[in-house]
Parts: C-alpha cells; structure tokens; sequence
C-alpha cells in the first residue's frame, strides 16, 4: 500500500462509487507530516495515516513511548523521558514492513 500512488487510490474509489454508491467507501485525506502535503490515507484503523514511516513513527510514540524526530514531543507525562536513535530505528521498521518486490 506504501508504493501504491494516491492517484491510483483515488481512480479506484471513484470508479467503485459509480458502480456501487451504496456501499462504495470514501478515501480519507489527511496530512502527511513529512512533506505538509494532502495524501490518501492508507494505514492504521479509519486510513488515518498516508504512509509506512509515519506510521511507524506514531507507533513509537504511542505504544511504546518513544520519541523520534518526527514525534518529538510526548504523549504521557507519567513515562520518563527517553532518547535512542529512534529516528533510524523507526526508519528500520518502517522499511521492514513494506513488501519486497519478487525475485
């Protein structure tokens, strides 16, 4: 879904809400905090994220409580305060998570 472009996306939901309006879902735009850009959203559960990074970015921050360049500000004052490279680190995963073209 990460390399999947939004024109695509946006051509998909409008060619389904021609053929069946009454179930045809609707693309949710939101931002994307890398570029300040509109984007589809693709990921987490209403689409609310556009794409792998950021989603792996607020993964850390809110199930683990870990603050990265892209999050820098936390959540929970009850958590101390933590600091690991977790910038290269959310890159890693978001990067594991997207699929490997075949061989």
């Amino acid at each position: 879904m990460d390399a999947v472009p939004d024109a695509t996306l946006l051509a998909l939901a409008a060619d389904e809400a021609r053929r069946h309006p009454e179930t045809a879902g609707r693309p949710n735009m939101v931002t994307d905090i890398t570029t300040g850009q509109v984007a589809v959203g693709r990921f987490g559960w209403k689409s609310q994220v556009p794409n792998l990074l950021q989603f792996a970015g607020d993964a850390y921050l809110n199930e683990m409580g870990i603050t990265t360049p892209m999050f820098p500000d936390e959540n929970c004052t009850q958590r101390p305060a933590v600091s690991p490279p977790a910038g290269r680190r959310c890159t890693w995963m978001a990067a594991r998570r997207r699929v490997r073209p075949a061989p």
